[in-house]
């Protein structure tokens, strides 16, 4: 390829992501677009291959629960998604109905018929206001008889001071009806809901994790290197052109399904430098998707102090910005 024709595809490249990373470009020296000059130019093909597996592993223990419990888990021991990604499920395996041990069987326990009145404590009476009589002292002088003259219970509100008037809730019983039975002197069993039975069996919380993994393969480099200031990110933020996917089999029990699938990338990185200074805009595509990336920028010392003047939140979100599409 002549020379003019490298510049010409060079700069088309840099005019390009100059009109896009706008955001990049506040960083940037005042005369950065005026001094860029083209140094060389480099086609590249990345092959990336993504490594699939979902693993499954298994924590039982043994459990007792309710005949209509049983419902709510799955029984299904051979069940197996069949995409990658993350899910829980529950199997109860090994189910067997045997009698209930707290209640024997019955399904209910006796119950007292009536409790203690919560209103009146049990005393089938309620304080409503102060004795009049002996006006809430609990004593009163007797007038007549043996006692004449000296303080003796008052006999009204024994000498408590108070008046007294039936408890309403129990009608001065100091009792009500059960409120588990409901009067019936039966109540159900807690453990097996008045079944009578209960089912044994095993609880297994199956874990089902699906794990990823790359490799990357650039033109002439070592497996997973790269040069240029390209990293595994940015292959992984585009789709590629598709080559191969297939299923795999596998000797571990725990692995449950395992997939390897070949995409390709098509990489023009163009070298530039600005005043002594080499930085690279790398071009990244397949049939469907387009990305430029750049790499090494000479940020400008002064605007990037001038960006440290504002909210230090606002600051930070800029840099983490820049970062992220470097």
């Amino acid at each position: 390829m002549a020379i003019d024709e490298m510049t010409q595809s060079r700069d088309k490249v840099f005019e390009e992501w100059h009109r896009k990373a706008f955001l990049q470009r506040l960083f940037l020296p005042s005369d950065f677009a005026q001094n860029v000059s083209a140094v060389s130019k480099e086609n590249m093909v990345c092959h990336m291959t993504t490594n699939e597996c979902l693993f499954m592993r298994d924590q039982a223990k043994r459990m007792t629960v309710k005949k209509n419990e049983v419902k709510k888990y799955s029984t299904d021991e051979d069940y197996r998604p069949q995409e990658f990604k993350d899910e829980t499920l529950t199997i109860f395996t090994g189910a067997t109905e045997t009698r209930c041990s707290p209640c024997y069987g019955n399904g209910t326990f006796a119950c007292p018929t009536t409790s203690k009145c919560s209103k009146c404590k049990g005393t089938g009476r309620e304080d409503v206001d102060r004795c009049t009589i002996c006006d809430g002292k609990g004593k009163v002088e007797a007038s007549r008889g043996s006692w004449y003259g000296r303080e003796r219970n008052c006999t009204f509100c024994r000498g408590t001071g108070k008046r007294y008037e039936r408890c309403y809730t129990c009608d001065g019983t100091g009792t009500v009806t059960c409120s588990t039975c409901r009067g019936t002197g039966s109540k159900n069993c807690d453990t097996c809901d008045g079944n009578g039975k209960v089912v044994r069996g095993q609880l297994v919380t199956r874990k089902f994790s699906a794990e990823t993994e790359y490799e990357y393969q650039v033109s002439g480099l070592d497996k997973n290197e790269f040069k240029n200031g390209l990293e595994p990110k940015h292959f992984r933020s585009i789709s590629g052109d598709p080559v191969s996917s297939e299923f795999q089999a596998t000797s571990d029990p725990e692995t449950v399904l395992k997939r390897s699938s070949l995409h390709t990338f098509d990489v023009l990185s163009c070298a530039y430098s600005y005043r002594d200074e080499q930085f690279h805009l790398n071009q990244i595509s397949s049939d469907s998707n387009t990305k430029l990336v750049a790499t090494g920028l000479p940020l400008s010392k002064i605007r990037l102090a001038v960006a440290g003047i504002v909210p230090v939140a606002s600051a930070a979100i800029a840099v983490g910005v820049v970062m992220l599409l470097a």
